[in-house]
């Protein structure tokens, strides 16, 4: 196929300007494919406007079609299986009223009008389970401070305790910290009364920041203070490395 022949269709509906149409026309006297195919189109194209004997759509194969699309129930292969016995029945009936090369056209736009028909159903169908309210309520019912307790980093950030459906959860999230080394990992202490919590470890991204989130044991479990320490490796069920963030006071 040449550049000229991908200029058959826009000759057939008119979109060539005169010297285009011209020079086409000449190209047709030499192309035997394009000629072929312009038959063929033009067929097709008097079919489309006076081939047609008036019929209405059979109720039962509107209603399939309908079903098809809107069921979302069936597997993938009960619905491969219903659109072709849809589209057999329906290309059969067309071939009762059109030329075989129009039924042909008229087939394939109902293949493209079921796809978008159904796609537009699946989007709306997502847009309204993200519309959905939520009823999920979360309370913030404390937060704190959190900032390097050593000169050499500029760590800082904040711990939030925040209570849902689910219970309460302690919230730590950090920045600007030192990036750790080897097996090194970040873990956080909850204090309270001289006892000690272990709540996770963690390891920041290579920005710095860092966040890790712990489901308290229950609403009624408090903490004074909460540290951070730079441990050897993340097995540790006390403290063994130094603190380097914690609450301020």
């Amino acid at each position: 196929m040449t550049k000229k022949c991908e200029q058959l269709v826009d000759y057939l509906t008119g979109e060539l300007k005169k010297e285009e149409c011209q020079d086409f026309e000449y190209h047709l006297s030499q192309c035997q494919s394009c000629s072929s195919d312009l038959k063929q189109l033009q067929e097709a194209w008097s079919a489309l406007s006076f081939d047609v004997e008036e019929a209405d759509v059979p109720p039962e194969l509107k209603s399939e079609v309908m079903d098809y699309v809107f069921s979302d129930k069936k597997t993938k292969d009960s619905q491969e299986n219903g659109f072709t016995t849809i589209y057999s029945k329906w290309k059969n009936r067309m071939k009762q009223h059109f030329k075989p090369l129009a039924s042909t056209i008229i087939a394939i736009l109902f293949i493209v009008v079921t796809v978008l028909v159904y796609q537009n159903i699946q989007l709306h169908q997502a847009l309204s389970e993200m519309e959905k309210p939520t009823d999920s309520t979360v309370n913030v019912i404390r937060t704190v401070k959190l900032q390097s307790v050593i000169t050499s980093s500029d760590a800082q950030g904040y711990a939030a305790v925040v209570e849902n459906e689910n219970g309460r959860e302690l919230i730590v999230n950090l920045n600007q910290l030192p990036m750790p080394e080897g097996e090194q990992t970040y873990q956080v202490w909850l204090l309270n009364d001289g006892n000690r919590k272990n709540a996770g470890t963690f390891r920041p991204a290579a920005n710095g920041k860092g966040v890790i989130t712990f489901p308290l044991p229950d609403k009624n479990y408090t903490f004074g203070n909460i540290g951070i320490t730079l441990e050897p490796d993340a097995n540790g069920t006390k403290p063994r490395g130094k603190k380097v963030v914690g609450t301020t006071l």
